[in-house]
């Protein structure tokens, strides 16, 4: 049973923004709300503190020999009178220490760099998808087709002298779809039906593929977000690591496929998130952490740097539940411990003291689109590359057209005459 002395021995390991380690004149202390509980604490019993780091930065978890490593160990080997931690609560060191009271509640989410929105070259063209942009090709050539079909029967059938001609079929599908003026029309009933179906059809289509266009430029989509953690099983871009301790199991018991995957496919572990913030801020890999690191992560991000480049993902992954605090098992400190952590629960100081912590980090828990600002953003040449690159590509074929054009009628030694008529050509008439 542990007895009381005016100084008590407290194990603690940096966990931002519960505890913080200090280091005054060669002695250890620690900030943040688990400061201010031990303080509370020492004032009800009348103490002091010491405060002990454990040699392996560990939490405590068992080792093959059956002895723990981290804080556990340190109170199992009587080291300390308790451990500040906060811990989790899970069965294997509940079978060799006490936990307190609960007074915080937290869950697990993916942390990653933050996107950017980028402007895609490309995007004019996958505005619709290619499927989309097949059929639209179809319709155009069954349009053409039926146009010289029906100019054929309406010239045979009738004596008219429609066109019949294939370029003044395709020219007209063309600048139907385009939404162009024509000088000519069928002039039968079933062929203007034909005319008013395929114009609206196109009025539709360059409709929503100009909306498309707009909101492709005003509001480019986000890519690469990892919301959950099949988004992140199934990315090669980013590798991903666990903190020590029990998450690697809870993942592996898991009844989800996806979260088994997660904890067999991590490219190894990290002390904790908060001392991997800054690889993780700079997108060297992702990390599955508790939503309190991940807030306290984002308002030292902007307060050192003034803007957002975290992203947590929208759904939790794991609801890990309680916080406690550790003690060896009967020990004579737990049950005062318990009466201050309730009454500092219903007094709302817990969430206070946390709240003190996390500053202006809901600044970086709105979306990425957020970062564009407020107000018109003018556009630059990168979001319309892709325009450019097709005009690009338009005048560089062109050009290899009419020089292949000159070739050919250099060496023929025929000149065209180039004439322009707004109305189609007729047959003559026979004599």
């Amino acid at each position: 049973m542990t007895q009381l002395s005016p100084v008590i021995r407290v194990a603690a390991e940096e966990w931002v923004p519960y505890t913080t380690l200090l280091h005054h004149n060669g002695t250890l202390d620690v900030a943040g709300p688990m400061k201010y509980f031990l303080d509370e604490f020492c004032e009800v019993l009348g103490a002091s503190y010491e405060i002990l780091r454990p040699s392996d930065r560990m939490w405590g978890m068992m080792l093959p020999n059956g002895s723990y490593s981290g804080m556990v160990g340190m109170i199992l080997r009587e080291e300390v009178d308790f451990a500040l931690g906060p811990f989790f609560l899970n069965d294997e060191r509940e079978e060799v220490a006490d936990f307190t009271a609960t007074f915080y509640y937290d869950s697990y989410y993916i942390v990653s760099q933050r996107p950017v929105a980028s402007s895609d070259p490309a995007g004019i063209i996958k505005t619709f998808q290619p499927q989309v942009w097949l059929l639209v090709a179809v319709c155009m050539a069954v349009v053409g087709v039926v146009m010289m079909g029906m100019m054929w029967l309406t010239e045979r059938l009738q004596g008219s002298g429609s066109p019949s001609r294939v370029s003044w079929a395709v020219m007209w599908s063309v600048k139907g779809l385009l939404q162009e003026p024509t000088s000519w029309l069928p002039g039968n009933a079933s062929g203007r039906l034909m005319v008013a179906v395929w114009v609206l059809s196109a009025l539709v289509i360059a409709s929503v593929y100009q909306g498309n266009i707009t909101a492709m430029l005003t509001l480019p989509k986000i890519k690469g977000l990892i919301d959950t953690v099949t988004d992140l099983i199934n990315q090669n871009r980013l590798p991903w690591k666990l903190e020590h301790g029990g998450l690697k199991d809870i993942l592996l018991n898991s009844k989800d496929k996806a979260m088994q995957k997660m904890a067999t496919k991590f490219s190894g572990f990290i002390p904790s998130c908060w001392s991997a913030r800054h690889e993780i801020q700079t997108g060297k890999f992702a990390a599955a952490c508790d939503k309190t690191s991940i807030m306290s992560m984002m308002a030292w991000d902007f307060s050192t740097t003034g803007r957002c480049h975290f992203y947590m993902g929208k759904y939790g992954i794991i609801t890990l539940g309680s916080f406690s605090l550790l003690f060896p098992t009967n020990s004579s400190l737990m049950g005062r411990a318990n009466q201050l952590i309730f009454k500092l629960t219903e007094g709302g100081l817990w969430a206070e003291w946390l709240a003190w912590q996390l500053g202006n980090s809901k600044e970086c828990l709105k979306p990425p689109t957020a970062d564009r600002g407020e107000g018109v953003k003018p556009l630059g040449v990168q979001d319309i590359l892709g325009l450019l690159i097709l005009l690009a590509i338009g005048y560089l074929a062109s050009l290899l057209l009419f020089a292949g054009e000159t070739l050919f009628f250099h060496r023929t030694n025929h000149v065209p005459k180039i004439t322009a008529s707004l109305s189609p050509p007729t047959r003559a008439a026979s004599p």
